[in-house]
């Protein structure tokens, strides 16, 4: 066997990209030389509260850990052990060993923990997540050794075993089948590489709950903001004090759901709405405050004729303010109808779904898209629930 080659040097740093190339074909070489294969796969029993302002979640999953006793030794004297570098806190409950039929030795561990990852919220919520759990390699707890890729060791998936989540009870998330993806760890996270394995949980949220409680709501902002076109056109104060307040009520609204969701840099789709809703509030008492100054208009001096070109000027206002809100619920509709088909898409930049799990699927009827994703995502989860 040839030597592993050793990434430490005492010659000089090169130019930075020229550095990092030349680290990315030094753990690649490393990957080729390495010997020692640490086999896992994973079993997701529940996940549960999400809190979108800490970006965080709980987990409770089994993991199934393998190798050949001939490259690593027996479990006497090998005994990996595994980090969970993304998480608030973890810990191991149960462990019991584990055979496979191809001969390799290993154990099975149930962990639990409240596990950090950085949701998208672009679309919220209509949005689809990932919830991530990074595993890393450790040490080997007889002998000490790292589990590096420079000592010759690296974690590979399973492929005789496939990774299955268990039917969630989830009143917010609708689960999809695991993903997985394979990595190694920056220079800067590590001297000597070592592999990861990132079990992937695809989420998309329900989106019914935001509905009929934050959209409806503002929706009956509108309809309330309506009342400003039946009150007459000479109470100027009360025609301007009626939607000013509508929209204050609006601005509280947005403040209470601004405590529920992380300080993100970026709008969120209901950010989008609210946006629209605050411009769609302030058009009524902007554009008459106008009128009212261009015709020199007050409470006191508004004559019968004036009164009458007034209502006209109302009548029309008040159809453009109805066809303004068509107009903008068939964006917000569409904008809805494109993050809905983006979601194939996220999901299979989500990790891999392991050829056991798609084997599975498949002869349970479960089709495919050419990306990799669920094609009759309602069958899945009928199949689920049974």
């Amino acid at each position: 066997m040839r030597a592993l080659k050793s990434l430490h040097t005492d010659e000089p740093e090169a130019a930075p990209l020229a550095s990092i190339g030349a680290w990315n074909d030094s753990v690649a070489e490393l990957k080729r030389q390495a010997t020692k294969t640490i086999y896992v796969h994973s079993r997701v029993i529940y996940v549960g509260h999400v809190d979108l302002t800490s970006q965080t979640f709980f987990c409770r999953f089994d993991l199934f850990v393998a190798w050949d006793p001939k490259e690593c030794g027996t479990t006497e004297t090998f005994d990996p052990f595994l980090r969970m570098p993304q998480s608030e806190s973890w810990s191991e409950l149960f462990r019991f060993p584990h055979e496979t039929p191809a001969g390799h030795v290993g154990f099975r561990a149930t962990y639990e923990g409240v596990f950090i990852c950085a949701l998208e919220l672009e679309s919220f919520p209509f949005d689809a997540q990932a919830f991530d759990i990074r595993i890393q390699m450790g040490k080997d707890k007889v002998s000490g050794a790292n589990l590096s890729l420079t000592n010759g060791y690296k974690l590979e998936h399973n492929a005789s075993f496939p990774n299955m989540i268990a039917p969630q009870i989830s009143d917010e998330y609708e689960f999809r089948p695991l993903r997985y993806s394979l990595s190694v760890t920056s220079r800067l996270e590590s001297p000597e590489p070592r592999c990861e394995y990132m079990i992937s949980i695809p989420a998309s949220r329900k989106s019914g709950y935001y509905l009929s409680n934050h959209y409806f709501f503002v929706l009956l902002m509108f309809f309330f903001s309506f009342t400003f076109f039946v009150l007459p056109v000479d109470d100027i104060a009360n025609r301007i004090m009626n939607n000013m307040t509508i929209f204050l009520i609006n601005v509280a609204f947005k403040f209470s759901m601004s405590a529920t969701l992380p300080k993100i840099g970026y709008q969120t789709a209901f950010d989008k709405y609210l946006t629209f809703s605050f411009v769609y509030l302030l058009l009524d008492p902007a554009i008459w405050s106008i009128i009212y100054v261009l015709e020199n208009s007050s409470a006191a001096d508004i004559g019968p004729a004036e009164v009458a070109r007034l209502w006209v000027k109302n009548n029309w206002m008040a159809i453009g303010k109805v066809g303004l809100m068509l107009v903008g619920y068939a964006k917000l509709y569409y904008d809805y109808l494109v993050d809905r088909n983006k979601r194939s898409s996220t999901f299979a930049q989500m990790g891999k779904m392991d050829d056991a799990l798609v084997k599975i699927l498949t002869e349970q009827g479960i089709r495919f898209k050419p990306d990799g994703t669920l094609d009759n995502t309602a069958d899945y989860q009928a199949l689920m629930a049974s």
